[in-house]
């Protein structure tokens, strides 16, 4: 179903449930409507959110992509991130669907450039590889508004500065892979 008719069918739904039934209106937020990129890190994982909404939102961030940052998903509620303006945005999802469990969070990049990053990355894999560089993963993070790459553990360091040097250090985190030497009963590493 289209998100325009699925966002029709919601708030169709929703006007006929009673006021307090609905939740508080769009223009009053309480203070936890707005988190930050820290608390998101503690958020459980989520499963009780409805598909059909997630969806609608995924679209109408698409028509918002200059400023939405990802979404990020926990328990029956979508957390939406915006680099700008969280608090309006906030009364646009919850009116264009009433009823949804959104929150919004406040990011520095928008999804979008966070996807262009992870493009160029992924464009420049082959030169990276001549270049020493091992990369074993790269992908986005909305909870942390960031680019996360895995490196291998040898040359981590050259390599994470190097890459912060060529797409820029406040956009990517790095995580390490690769083989671990593990000590024998004699105490030396294989």
């Amino acid at each position: 179903m289209p998100w325009a008719m699925f966002r029709d069918s919601f708030a169709h739904r929703e006007r006929a449930k009673p006021a307090r039934a609905r939740g508080r209106l769009s223009s009053q937020h309480a203070d936890d409507d707005v988190v930050s990129l820290e608390s998101l890190q503690s958020l459980a994982p989520g499963s009780g959110h409805d598909p059909r909404v997630v969806e609608a939102v995924e679209a109408w961030c698409g028509k918002h992509a200059g400023t939405c940052a990802g979404l990020v998903l926990s328990a029956d509620t979508v957390y939406v991130g915006f680099t700008r303006d969280a608090r309006e945005h906030l009364d646009a999802l919850r009116t264009a669907f009433p009823g949804a469990k959104i929150k919004t969070f406040a990011a520095k990049h928008t999804y979008g450039k966070l996807r262009a990053t992870v493009d160029r990355i992924s464009h420049d894999l082959p030169a990276l590889r001549k270049e020493g560089i091992a990369i074993w993963s790269v992908g986005i993070d909305p909870s942390r508004n960031v680019v996360v790459i895995s490196l291998d553990r040898s040359g981590a360091d050259l390599a994470a500065n190097e890459l912060a040097t060529r797409y820029g250090p406040d956009v990517l985190s790095f995580d390490f892979a690769g083989p671990r030497h593990l000590a024998d009963a004699a105490g030396t590493s294989n």
